[in-house]
């Protein structure tokens, strides 16, 4: 996964610098599955770090992302849950 797309998702940044992620997700509309080494995507990764705005955002250009599964089969929703994120889930 591109650096700068995991850090914006780590730290929920939906902008910063030059860095947009509606920008970004449209421009690498061709692989929007970049994923770190254990199958995560950007959503897992916010997910994870209960943002949930990013989360929303990431979903209205790429909604397809939920239903992805990282290796242990997980989807962005289960590791919300897992991590307490209710707020994410709704």
């Amino acid at each position: 996964m591109d650096p700068t797309l995991y850090n914006a998702a780590v730290e929920g940044k939906i902008s910063n610098g030059d860095f947009s992620l509606a920008e970004y997700l449209k421009r690498d509309e061709e692989n929007p599955y970049q994923v770190t080494p254990t199958g995560n995507t950007i959503l897992h990764v916010a997910a994870h770090y209960g943002h949930s705005y990013f989360v929303a955002e990431v979903l209205k250009i790429s909604p397809a992302l939920l239903c992805h599964r990282n290796k242990k089969n997980e989807t962005a929703l289960h590791i919300e849950a897992n991590e307490g994120h209710i707020e994410v889930v709704h």
